[in-house]
């Protein structure tokens, strides 16, 4: 291991650590607050940073597909989540367009992952992982196609397209530390299955807030 691939490693996990910390605390923080919004850059620098480190060591001495993948979503996801927020309502720019062309392109390569472990049985398991995560970049970049030719989006769509987006990175980040990297654990999480619960909280955040979000419009109209 030479300097270079060692910098890179060990920015990986510091940056992964900075991640998952600052994600969760921007998920207790109140939504639209100017400390939820300063904690979600951290978020955004350290879960880009994270991505790109780890889709790069992903490539070398060997190529490995399977974090090439994980990397390449979380890394899509994230930019396209804050570009949202950042972005003026009902406004789109560049940033729109390049992550379209970006996700389009990723989502090819994993689906031609899909393809070449489909031909080689020792890798056939793999495929779904591929098939899924091709799938899900896919489908996000129809949105992003969606977004350009309506010009924006704003109001409860806009956040509801930040709080997925987002809260699927830190799944992607969450489930490749404790379920992706069990041994760091002690043998008494591992044995209780206890590892599973930081993933689990953070789809049961992830739906909580979808939900709310649908209820608080009604809401709102019903007050006028």
């Amino acid at each position: 291991m030479n300097w270079l691939h060692a910098l890179g490693r060990n920015t990986h996990i510091a940056m992964g650590t900075l991640g998952l910390l600052s994600g969760a605390l921007a998920m207790m923080l109140r939504k639209g607050s100017r400390t939820h919004a300063r904690v979600g850059h951290v978020f955004f620098v350290s879960m880009t940073l994270m991505a790109s480190t780890g889709t790069i060591l992903s490539m070398v001495p060997e190529l490995d597909r399977v974090n090439i993948a994980g990397g390449s979503l979380a890394l899509y996801l994230t930019i396209t989540a804050w570009v949202t927020v950042e972005r003026r309502p009902g406004s789109v720019g560049r940033a729109e367009w390049l992550m379209a062309a970006a996700g389009a392109g990723a989502a090819i390569l994993l689906f031609s992952f899909a393809a070449r472990a489909a031909g080689i049985p020792a890798e056939a398991g793999a495929v779904p992982f591929f098939s899924a995560f091709g799938s899900i970049l896919a489908l996000s970049v129809a949105g992003d196609v969606r977004l350009i030719r309506r010009g924006g989006v704003q109001g409860r769509a806009r956040t509801t397209r930040h709080l997925w987006r987002m809260c699927t990175a830190m799944l992607l980040a969450t489930l490749s530390l404790f379920l992706g990297q069990p041994q760091v654990f002690p043998d008494v999480l591992r044995e209780r299955g206890l590892l599973a619960v930081p993933p689990a909280l953070v789809v049961a955040a992830l739906l909580y807030f979808l939900v709310r979000e649908r209820a608080r419009a009604p809401r709102a109209l019903r007050a006028r």
